[in-house]
């Protein structure tokens, strides 16, 4: 008799003591989830942690099976709150309701694919892209290799076709006539943006290819590990981009590697303006990069491999005019360190 209250003394301090965790943890990600929406300025290392903040969600799998193992309500409900800030922070279904009545409108596919530059084989690429039912590519780090390639091989698919003179691999290759173009230079003196008007079945929609900077890793000198991150140049490139989105007549397309995550500040301000392709009209997660890479990291001398991307840094934003149908990612094998990112969009004049 001793020895069973004993054991179900310790199976009462196992459980609480595994309720209390659940909770605390619970409580932590509310509070980085917080402070991330709230002090993010103030705390360069939530900028970092945030970018893979779905990495914050792996845990709650444990208190899940916990809970169910543990027959505990408290871990239930830790587990159920954790699943609801997930599908906050992370919507995994599409954010707009599936259309009617567009099958005989005019519609619009496009691409963005950020080709990988010397990390892709250019045959590949151009396979990829040629059984691809387009109408236009936003292209970043297109080598000169591909970019002969698309020239010659992919100009009967593409008649318009537009690469930056200063040698950054971005362009645009296209079905339909481009009206005009323009080359921008941001204030932060770095990749071109290029501006296209188009003209699909007698509607014009303004089209805009980035590749922005990359957001600046802090590293402690003594351990070699991050610190933080500032996203500060990147925000003066969108701020650049918005002025001179806002200066057009008629739907807007701003596609291209953004080199930020769907949970940075820099997201959020472009997001707060323009829907989000694949949050509006795609299934899961989105991720885009990197795709079939490892990564040395010199000063943690650490290698990681990653064989599935881990973060969305390529998008396609689009203003209200334009109404989305449908969006998903394409995974390329040998064709790129990025996954590309396909859209379907219904024209004003469809809806």
């Amino acid at each position: 008799m001793l020895e069973a209250k004993g054991v179900e003394t310790e199976n009462f301090t196992m459980k609480k003591l595994c309720n209390t965790l659940s909770l605390l943890y619970l409580g932590a990600v509310i509070l980085i989830l917080g402070l991330d929406q709230t002090s993010r300025s103030e705390f360069p290392f939530l900028s970092l942690l945030t970018t893979f903040s779905i990495f914050l969600f792996v845990p709650f799998i444990l208190i899940g099976i916990y809970a169910l193992w543990g027959h505990s309500r408290v871990s239930w409900g830790a587990f159920f709150v954790g699943g609801v800030l997930f599908l906050v922070s992370h919507p995994i279904f599409p954010q707009t309701s599936f259309f009617t009545n567009v099958e005989n409108n005019t519609k619009l596919e496009v691409m963005t694919f950020n080709t990988g530059w010397n990390h892709s084989l250019a045959e590949r690429v151009k396979v990829a892209i040629e059984k691809q039912p387009l109408d236009l590519i936003a292209l970043q780090e297109a080598s000169p290799e591909q970019q002969t390639l698309f020239k010659t091989q992919l100009h009967l698919k593409f008649p318009h076709q537009i690469y930056d003179p200063d040698g950054y691999g971005i362009g645009l290759l296209s079905r339909y006539e481009i009206i005009e173009h323009e080359w921008l230079q941001p204030p932060t003196d770095s990749r071109l943006m290029l501006h296209a008007l188009i003209e699909v079945e007698g509607e014009l929609v303004n089209i805009f290819v980035v590749h922005l900077l990359l957001p600046q890793i802090n590293f402690n000198s003594t351990v070699g590990l991050p610190t933080g991150l500032s996203e500060y140049w990147q925000a003066q490139e969108i701020y650049f981009l918005q002025q001179k989105a806002k200066e057009v007549s008629g739907p807007v397309l701003l596609m291209g590697d953004f080199n930020m995550s769907d949970q940075s500040h820099t997201y959020k301000e472009l997001s707060d303006s323009y829907g989000d392709a694949f949050r509006d009209g795609g299934w899961g997660l989105g991720f885009t990069f990197p795709h079939q890479q490892s990564y040395y990291f010199e000063q943690a001398g650490l290698d990681i491999p990653l064989p599935k991307p881990m973060v969305r840094i390529d998008y396609i934003f689009y203003d209200p005019e334009l109404m989305i149908q449908q969006a998903d990612v394409q995974c390329f094998s040998g064709a790129s360190d990025h996954c590309a990112l396909q859209a379907r969009f219904v024209l004003p004049s469809g809806q």
